[in-house]
């Protein structure tokens, strides 16, 4: 198992650096090694690399290819804890499919409904945070808290997934846009 993974296109937008760093900063305080699992291609796959060599978590931290979508259930089964470390993110599907398969997250602030999604619609499944964060003590703690005790959110996390199931969601956006359509057929 992986403490903490994240699974995602290897692209700036996508912060893979932060995550890299946020493992570091986690494995100066734990008390045991804290393991990580970036899952993923892209352009910025050799600016990772260096980034993992550069903070020597080499033997902490895998880096896999992307894997195809049905087989991402057996990878978020490997993960304690999910991240997406992103700059910016409108709701990341990865973050759903986590939930889904009950494993809390973490989320940058700037990851669009991601980090609503964790902290603010009941019940709490996850973390939100800063980049900056990542040097805080309070927060490496709260996170390590978090990684050691994520078998007791599986339940709700599953739960939570549930309410944004495609046709929940996708319907009543649906349903919204017939009703616009249907006020301008009556103008």
């Amino acid at each position: 198992r992986y403490d903490l993974g994240l699974i995602a296109r290897l692209s700036a937008e996508k912060n893979i650096p932060l995550f890299v760093k946020l493992l570091a900063k986690l494995n100066e305080v734990s008390a045991r090694p804290i393991t990580g699992l970036i899952v993923g291609k892209g352009e910025e796959e050799a600016l990772v690399r260096r980034e993992i060599d550069r903070l020597g978590m080499q033997e902490l931290i895998e880096l896999r290819p992307w894997v195809d979508r049905q087989d991402l259930p057996s990878v978020y089964d490997q993960l304690r804890c999910f991240a997406i470390t992103s700059h910016h993110e409108g709701f990341a599907t990865t973050l759903l499919e986590a939930q889904a398969r009950g494993v809390p997250a973490i989320t940058t602030y700037s990851a669009g409904y991601c980090a609503e999604f964790v902290k603010g619609v009941d019940p709490v499944t996850g973390i939100a945070f800063d980049p900056l964060d990542v040097d805080s003590e309070t927060f490496i703690h709260g996170l390590i808290d978090l990684i050691e005790n994520s078998d007791s959110y599986r339940e709700a996390c599953r739960l939570k997934a549930e309410q944004f199931t495609e046709d929940r969601v996708l319907g009543h956006i649906q349903a919204g846009i017939e009703s616009l359509i249907g006020q301008r057929s009556t103008k």
